[in-house]
Formats: structure tokens, C-alpha cells, sequence
């Protein structure tokens, strides 16, 4: 598992790029005011998937592998220190943590929630 620094800085919209596995991959995070949840877009080369919902504990590109074909892992939201029980505004980055996990630990993953 690899944590992805997320340097939120009050602000309610970012991007970066990251290297994993050779790749550059582009992350955008987004707050919205409305539902109050962050939305995070992905994208290597050509390949782009715009504004999922970031949930926590589970992997952010379930449904979606199909559509990243070149990232073979998938990032996932965890609480790093059980001080909060939500994601919010104010705690990504902190008390909530984005983590890239490789193929084997989605595997570990999936066989230890029943999928």
C-alpha cells in the first residue's frame, strides 16, 4: 500500500501527478459544497474517468477497472488514526488518507469483504 500525498491546503479543488508502477497518473480532487463529498478524476494518456465519489473503505475504481486499463492497482480511502468517523472538508489528507493498492492487496481485499 502506498500513501498518496494529498495536500489539500483549505482548498476545494487540486491536482497532481504521481508515478506508480512506471505510470504517470493524473488525480484532480474536487469538494462540492452541495453534497458535501469530495470527487476525484483519473487519467493516464488517454484514458479518463471524471468525478467519482470518493468513498471510504472501499476501492475507488471498483466498478471502473475496465475503463483504466493501465493502472493495474486502485486507491482506496482509509482512516489513518480513528479519530473521525467521516471524511470531511477538513480531514482528508489527515485523519482520512488516498492509498494506491497493488493487484495483490485488491485481491487480499476483495477475499476479506466477500467479493
Amino acid at each position: 500500500m502506498i500513501e498518496i500525498p494529498v495536500f489539500q491546503n483549505n482548498s476545494a479543488d487540486f491536482t497532481q501527478d504521481i508515478i506508480l508502477e512506471g505510470i504517470v497518473i493524473g488525480i484532480r480532487i474536487v469538494f462540492n459544497i452541495r453534497n458535501e463529498h469530495f470527487h476525484i478524476t483519473l487519467s493516464v494518456e488517454n484514458e479518463i474517468i471524471y468525478g467519482l465519489k470518493m468513498v471510504t473503505n472501499f476501492p475507488l475504481l471498483f466498478q471502473h477497472k475496465a475503463q483504466m486499463s493501465k493502472i493495474s492497482g486502485d486507491f482506496i480511502i482509509l482512516n489513518a488514526d480513528e479519530t473521525s468517523a467521516e471524511l470531511t472538508y477538513n480531514n482528508l489528507g489527515s485523519s482520512w488518507k488516498l492509498y494506491y493498492i497493488t493487484d495483490s492487496e485488491l485481491d487480499t481485499w476483495k477475499i476479506e469483504n466477500g467479493f
